[in-house]
């Protein structure tokens, strides 16, 4: 009788987080495609406060880059990693707090966006690159400033390589990116005001 009374214990503690779990991915429709995975990620925690279910999909669509060797794929996935681990929802979950890895998210952000920057530099793709260098300056921020400034300064440094290489390419794409060097100079002016 008690093996019984054991054995429905287990059932049940598992049925409920089969259902939490299932609970948790409720509403995002199943792909194969890692782009659109990022896409629900990026939905998912920007704008459904769900960081679970955004996780999940953005591991998945890493492996699925590292499977197919798609570099630039595997490089726009890191970025997210990076901006997800930054991400207001990330930190306030609880699930993520408890996680064994939670007190290194700052480390694992920086390396993401480092792999992501390695991968950008080599496929001449700098406006991404830019983008990954800005975020790693944004980490620093907190904590080493004068760091952080170099940072924004190299940001800038690749943000104009990009539009020197793709203005013969698409004019109305390069309009916006003028926005990049004033927020890059409001960034450095906070710092700034901050010492």
């Amino acid at each position: 009788m008690q093996l019984l009374k054991s054995a429905l214990s287990v059932l049940v503690v598992f049925t409920i987080a089969a259902f939490v779990l299932a609970c948790a991915a409720a509403g995002v429709p199943y792909t194969s495609d890692p782009e659109r995975k990022l896409g629900w990620a990026r939905e998912l925690y920007l704008n459904q406060h769900r960081p679970i279910p955004a996780e999940r999909l953005i591991k998945e669509a890493i492996e699925i880059y590292q499977e197919r060797n798609d570099q630039l794929g595997l490089a726009r996935a890191y970025s997210m990693y990076g901006r997800f681990l930054q991400s207001p929802d990330y930190h306030a979950d609880t699930f993520f707090n408890k996680r064994e890895d939670y007190v290194q998210w700052k480390d694992r952000a920086t390396d993401y966006f480092q792999k992501s920057l390695v991968i950008f530099l080599n496929q001449h793709e700098y406006h991404d690159a830019s983008n990954s260098v800005l975020n790693l300056g944004i980490l620093k921020m907190k904590g080493d400033r004068v760091e952080a400034c170099h940072l924004f300064d190299r940001s800038l440094e690749l943000h104009h390589e990009g539009v020197e290489k793709t203005q013969t390419k698409n004019i109305a794409f390069l309009q916006m990116f003028l926005v990049l060097p004033t927020a890059l100079n409001n960034l450095k002016s906070k710092l700034d005001a901050g010492k």
